[in-house]
């Protein structure tokens, strides 16, 4: 069995210091080296996959022996047995339950809070204020999956869960890329300490939102945690409340960064792209004349769609994910051993020329040229793909395009500055600095 070729690295850190300086270009520069690539960072040897078809196989092919990898694996201190770090058949239950609120028909439903929360917004706005456009669009989405898959009782101290979740996060990305890596999970360090403790304040708020939820009567509710908390009818068993705390924490902590990191990148482009605006605000003004956005109406807005799925093929929020077979796997003509840290990088399959043309330009017109029929299957997964595929998909995708078409009804944006923009790859791809942009009236 020959291992795939890869960048040597150093003595004993392997790759680590070129990926913690810069994982972006770390992963695309290791297209030089094939479609398959080995490299150490630290004491893990990882496989990175950057061809669609072999992508395919790793997601679809071997889906039965695949497990998150051990990254992901990390996040259960704050994720617990969530959907998104479960495996086996809690997951298969859990996703079985979770499958009906966040169905197409379900979610069209919540097409009027959606557009609601965000007409708040914009109506408290003024021309001429320079928001931090990543903040406003982090409080909407969180506003959106409060109400919409939570229900009315997630209410209480949600701005200080969001704070711990964020800080748990952090602290969980400089584990992964920095020099931390290398130590061993029974080490004992501050920002490991500060983790958990954001870990344990976390579970205080969550456990009393899912204590309110048993007390109240949750019959009929379709949000996601009355459905959850209902699972005992379907078959016999009933959910323990560290489960729901689990899946709570889940869903709100990919429900509602990802979008908002969709919908401040659009802008961003935007601000830039002007021509791409004035067609924008003029779609929206000729489909709606001047009514609110529904999840009917959302289907006859293609440039709006267009630009939501060119700012996630820019700009992917989820920039890799990774995955670790339980047993030997042939992926093209490699055999991966059990065990392998395998990384499937949306940054990296959304910028190879190989798929899109020009794939550094911003482009919205391609989509609607229908790319999306023409292009090989993960060649663009944003949500992921294959039985985990992202199972709010339809969700993220109806509130990106009713935010974005309901404030382009009122506000257009313009930059404040010439300076780049830059990214802080995350557990989501975050921006490096507050991005201000100026609100004009349209």
């Amino acid at each position: 069995m020959r291992i795939p070729p890869g960048p040597r690295g150093y003595p004993g850190v392997g790759s680590l210091p070129d990926f913690h300086a810069d994982p972006l270009g770390f992963l695309r520069g290791n297209a030089e080296y094939g479609d398959i690539v080995t490299y150490w960072l630290g004491g893990e040897q990882m496989t990175q996959v950057t061809h669609p078809e072999f992508i395919g196989q790793v997601l679809l092919g071997h889906h039965r022996v695949m497990h998150k990898d051990a990254l992901y694996q990390r996040l259960k201190n704050i994720l617990g047995e969530g959907l998104i770090t479960s495996e086996g058949e809690l997951w298969k239950r859990q996703r079985k339950i979770a499958a009906k609120p966040f169905g197409k028909k379900q979610v069209d439903k919540y097409a009027k809070e959606m557009v609601r929360l965000t007409k708040e917004w914009s109506e408290s706005r003024s021309a001429g204020d320079t928001p931090d456009i990543n903040d406003e669009m982090m409080a909407i989405t969180q506003q959106i999956v409060l109400r919409c898959v939570f229900g009315t009782d997630f209410e209480a101290d949600t701005e200080r869960a969001g704070e711990c979740l964020h800080a748990y996060l952090n602290n969980h990305v400089s584990e992964i890329f920095g020099i931390r890596r290398l130590l061993p999970q029974w080490v004992s360090t501050p920002a490991r300490k500060e983790a958990n403790a954001a870990a344990r304040e976390m579970d205080d708020i969550v456990y009393s939102v899912v204590r309110a939820k048993r007390a109240g009567d949750t019959r009929g509710q379709d949000d996601v945690l009355s459905r959850l908390l209902n699972a005992a009818a379907d078959d016999g068993v009933e959910m323990s409340d560290r489960q729901l705390r689990d899946e709570a924490v889940t869903f709100f902590a990919a429900g509602h960064e990802t979008t908002a990191l969709v919908l401040t990148y659009a802008y961003h482009l935007l601000s830039t792209h002007p021509e791409v605006q004035d067609r924008l605000v003029a779609e929206v003004a000729d489909v709606l004349k001047g009514k609110a956005v529904t999840a009917a109406s959302s289907r006859m807005l293609p440039w709006t769609r267009a630009i939501v799925q060119e700012s996630m093929r820019c700009y992917p929020p989820v920039w890799a994910i990774g995955r670790e077979p339980t047993e030997d796997i042939a992926v093209g003509r490699f055999v991966l051993p059990r065990g392998s840290q395998i990384i499937l990088s949306q940054w990296v399959l959304h910028h190879d020329p190989r798929w899109f043309d020009d794939p550094w330009t911003f482009e919205p017109q391609r989509w609607i040229d229908g790319l999306e029929e023409r292009l090989p299957r993960f060649a663009y997964f944003p949500f992921g793909g294959g039985p985990r595929v992202c199972i709010g998909n339809h969700f993220a995708m109806l509130e990106g395009i009713v935010m974005l078409a309901t404030i382009a009804q009122k506000w257009r944006f313009e930059k404040t500055t010439d300076e780049p923009l830059t990214l802080k790859p995350s557990v989501t791809l975050r921006p490096g600095r507050p991005i201000r942009l100026e609100m004009r009236a349209v």
